[in-house]
């Protein structure tokens, strides 16, 4: 799913709540993760590795940051275990000191017994403006 979390002040911290349920029959052990860090930590391993080259010519990538949006599970970072029909409430906060748009992709993974999977991918923007 796509959030947009509209116009906010940058320098400031903004933030978005909603609630997620368990309607399965086993708990779940949830983890949130920024996967545009993720990704932006990967491409930086590949070019500081010289796997990935630069072609002549070509201009040098902006890799982006990934940390202008951070998600509590119940006002915890920590992996959070959701019960069979429990609610948890998730906030997503958002700061940058800057002006502008940004999107990044937040995931969750969840861990129900041997299996491990993302179960949500979201990609959350906000225009930061002063």
């Amino acid at each position: 799913p796509r959030v947009d979390m509209g116009l906010q002040f940058s320098s400031r911290m903004c933030k978005l709540t909603f609630t997620i349920k368990n309607r399965g029959p086993k708990s779940q052990t949830l983890t949130w993760y920024n996967g545009t860090a993720m990704e932006a930590a990967y491409r930086a391993k590949q070019i500081a590795e010289g796997k990935k080259k630069k072609q002549p010519g070509e201009q040098e990538e902006k890799l982006p940051q990934g940390d202008t949006f951070k998600v509590l599970v119940n006002g915890s970072p920590e992996p959070y275990a959701l019960e069979p029909d429990a609610t948890a409430t998730v906030d997503i906060f958002g700061f940058c000191k800057k002006p502008g748009s940004i999107t990044e992709k937040l995931c969750c993974r969840s861990k129900m017994d041997k299996e491990n999977r993302v179960i949500i991918e979201m990609r959350v923007t906000a225009e930061f403006v002063e």
